[in-house]
């Protein structure tokens, strides 16, 4: 092809492929096991104005290297039917402009440094068992 473009079909026995590549080097590869491979060096952008189911039978992992951003116009659900971790190797901040609940059969909070619990209005603790407060060093309440 003059411009660079490529366009390959292989029907070679054990060894089909079907290859399609652009002069600038995005190319789409169907491979002899049925695996495919899409390589772009420019933006992806996919717009659909109908609905998209993505179903991934296998492991799926999605990698940034820049930042990454979801943003969902309506609700959003995240489910995980086993253990779920989230890290973050800076700071992390969650805002709920409406009411936030949070529940699990047990719970740790731990910290290196200090937690601070600030509320506008009350502040209410309640225990089927007991309660238990320890300190290295003063307890201290005002009222």
């Amino acid at each position: 092809w003059p411009s660079g473009h490529q366009v390959q079909i292989d029907n070679t026995p054990g060894k089909e492929r079907v290859f399609i590549k652009h002069s600038a080097g995005t190319y789409t590869e169907i491979r002899p096991d049925g695996s495919t491979v899409n390589y772009s060096v420019g933006d992806v952008k996919n717009y659909n104005k109908a609905g998209t189911t993505f179903t991934v039978d296998e492991n799926c992992d999605v990698k940034f290297s820049g930042h990454g951003r979801f943003c969902v116009a309506g609700g959003a659900h995240i489910e995980v039917a086993g253990e779920a971790g989230i890290f973050a190797g800076g700071d992390t901040a969650i805002a709920v402009m409406g009411a936030a609940n949070i529940r699990a059969s047990s719970a740790i909070l731990a910290t290196d440094g200090d937690i601070g619990i600030n509320a506008g209005g009350s502040i209410n603790v309640k225990s089927g068992g007991d309660i238990n407060m320890n300190s290295g060093g003063n307890i201290n309440l005002n009222s």
